[in-house]
């Protein structure tokens, strides 16, 4: 509790007395247990729903959470299923109605797209062939 009211800056004795009164105003109750107290929030003060709210409340959040499902797998279908029309070496084949749909040219989804971006391009492979072949004679030169 005392790193608690260092952490925000707060005096022992400043607590204390907001706590007593609040519990002299009704707003709070407490037990005396030795030296210590246990503060008690009074319940009078809540607004506690009945079983009939309670349902409602749970039918809106149900019907809350299937809207955040659907939001949730539009926006994974735009990220994974957004096709492009771009000219690449490696011929992509899609149904007509796809192609129909969106023109000319392939079609390569994002997550394609960046498989393919991240390979290596038959220049660099050749470059990386020749920069290995030179290392490896130059240890054989040894």
């Amino acid at each position: 509790m005392a790193d608690l009211l260092q952490k925000f800056n707060l005096k022992k004795a400043a607590i204390q007395k907001a706590l007593g009164n609040l519990s002299d105003n009704g707003k709070m109750s407490f037990k005396e247990y030795g030296k210590q107290k246990i503060h008690l929030a009074q319940k009078d003060h809540f607004n506690i729903p009945n079983s009939q709210e309670l349902n409602q409340m749970k039918e809106e959040n149900a019907k809350l959470q299937q809207k955040l499902d659907e939001q949730k797998r539009a926006i994974s279908e735009v990220e994974g299923g957004l096709f492009y029309t771009r000219p690449l070496c490696v011929p992509k084949k899609r149904s007509t109605a796809n192609k129909n749909m969106m023109g000319a040219g392939l079609m390569y989804t994002i997550a394609e797209i960046r498989i393919l971006e991240s390979n290596l391009t038959l220049q660099q492979i050749r470059d990386k062939e020749a920069k290995l072949r030179k290392g490896v004679n130059y240890a054989w030169a040894f």
